[in-house]
């Protein structure tokens, strides 16, 4: 701020300058004797044609050192005033750098600014939690949602799949791997919570699904929340659910189940989400 007021003050003393020395060229340009009133028209007219008659004088007969006082001033100011001139062109063009300069800092501050009050609003949602509930070929899950926001989330909606080590090597991966299924929740208010609901196709072979439910076999639950905030930006984030514990029984119809609770983490920070 205080270099910018310091151009701001030299291009103002330059263009004064060049403006002074204009007007002291004009001064001396005057003619310094008045012409005698009542001069014979005819001797005018006959000085007129001997001044046309005269022939140029040429390069060769250039004498700067025979010019007279008032000349050589005048030269020396137009000199003067020409870099007085270049120097506030100079002063006016770093004042209008500086301008700019303020102008893209206020802009990025606005900026910066509206982040911060969005940050501030936007929905923030988290899974804290599921119930998960194995009978047969399926797993249902029921997730909890919290949102930690100050506004409320829209059109969210979660994305999970199952997975469990394959101990028997029948799929030639470390990894067994179940269908993904959505749940929707729709929406959840400010500094509220919802449930989601999804029922998980277990794609496994009978073993394999026998094992998770009868024989207390390890899986988790790999999951993405995506929502929409208030400023209609799509966010979303990623997380883990892993059994906290578990209690196997028997179905209405004699078939054995396992229910139990599931804790949550995130496995990956809030992020935007790309459209």
């Amino acid at each position: 701020m205080f270099g910018r007021d310091r151009h701001d003050r030299g291009a103002l003393v330059a263009l004064i300058a060049a403006l002074i020395a204009i007007v002291f060229i004009a001064y001396l340009n005057e003619p310094s004797g008045s012409i005698v009133a009542g001069q014979n028209t005819a001797t005018v007219q006959s000085d007129a044609e001997k001044n046309v008659a005269q022939p140029v004088a040429g390069v060769d007969n250039f004498n700067f050192w025979q010019d007279t006082f008032p000349q050589w001033v005048m030269a020396i100011f137009t000199i003067a005033a020409t870099g007085v001139s270049i120097l506030a062109v100079v002063y006016v063009r770093d004042t209008l750098r500086e301008t700019r300069k303020a102008v893209k800092a206020a802009q990025d501050a606005v900026t910066v600014t509206r982040d911060i009050g969005k940050a501030q609003v936007r929905a923030y949602l988290s899974c804290v939690g599921a119930k998960y509930y194995l009978f047969g070929e399926h797993c249902c899950l029921k997730l909890k949602i919290r949102n930690f926001g100050q506004s409320p989330a829209r059109s969210a909606f979660v994305a999970l799949s199952l997975k469990t080590p394959d101990l028997e090597g029948s799929s030639g991966e470390d990894t067994l791997i179940s269908p993904i299924r959505v749940g929707t929740i729709y929406e959840i208010p400010a500094s509220g919570s919802g449930e989601a609901t999804a029922i998980l196709a277990l794609n496994f072979s009978p073993d394999v699904c026998k094992g998770l439910v009868e024989y207390d076999r390890v899986f988790v639950v790999e999951g993405l929340l995506t929502w929409e905030d208030v400023f209609e930006e799509g966010q979303k984030i990623s997380f883990l659910l892993s059994p906290q514990s578990g209690k196997v029984s028997s179905g209405p119809n004699g078939a054995l189940r396992r229910i139990g609770k599931m804790s949550a983490s995130n496995t990956k920070k809030h992020s935007r989400e790309q459209a």
